[in-house]
């Protein structure tokens, strides 16, 4: 019976270094997607203001071609006026050239707050690039971590299955079913008692099945079914 207990004892916290483990396990890939996707919005944040600096200067390159094709055509009306031959025509003429006049001055205007708001964005471009490349390196930084940890918590983790299937294959036969059976239904199949109370489910544990216990008896939780260990080390 000694034996059997400090099997029992001893798969007892090899399962709870079991059931940590895998708490670990399934919690740090969110963890790691987590930081991950906050570096994807400090480069996104970047692109975000990249583009508006493609279009502020899309927009000065449209209002330069717009500058260009009304002084083409100021030009053209320039040079028709020696070649109209009545005073209507040349008042026409002279009514296009001035509208034209007015066009240009009035796009050279727009070409100069074009032309500033791509200063001021090239400039908000450069400190936002500055900021948020040192915010996703942080956050890859600390992905890259988890990451890591998540591969030693594996490691971790298979290491302990490994000695918890060992310790399993010491039980004796009828109680090997027994807590198999009860792994089956409910993952780990030996609970520490704390407080008198069932270390898995969280029911009460009778002091005397306590002290039972503590005497090498084998008892199980009358709700869960899981074998009760007491472990006064805790």
């Amino acid at each position: 019976m000694a034996e059997l207990a400090e099997t029992l004892f001893a798969l007892a916290r090899c399962e709870l270094a079991v059931g940590e483990l895998r708490r670990q396990h399934a919690r740090l890939p969110g963890l790691i997607e987590e930081a991950e996707g906050r570096a994807q919005v400090a480069r996104d944040i970047v692109a975000d203001q990249r583009k508006r600096l493609e279009d502020a200067e899309s927009q000065h390159r449209a209002k330069e071609r717009e500058l260009q094709e009304v002084e083409g055509r100021r030009t053209k009306f320039q040079a028709q006026t020696a070649l109209v031959k009545t005073n209507t025509e040349y008042t026409t003429l002279l009514h296009e050239i001035d509208q034209a006049g007015e066009l240009i001055s009035e796009i050279e205007t727009q070409i100069l707050e074009a032309l500033e708001r791509v200063d001021l964005t090239s400039e908000q471009l450069k400190q936002v690039a500055s900021e948020q490349s040192a915010s996703e390196r942080l956050h890859l930084e600390e992905a890259k971590k988890l990451r890591a940890e998540l591969e030693q918590v594996a490691l971790d983790l298979s290491a302990r299955e490994s000695e918890r299937i060992g310790l399993i294959a010491e039980l004796p036969e009828s109680t090997r079913a027994r807590f198999e059976r009860v792994c089956r239904e409910g993952g780990l199949g030996t609970s520490v008692v704390a407080n008198h109370s069932c270390g898995r489910c969280h029911r009460d544990v009778p002091l005397q099945t306590v002290n039972l216990l503590r005497a090498g008896e084998l008892h199980h939780c009358g709700n869960c079914g899981r074998i009760l260990i007491v472990d006064d080390e805790q």
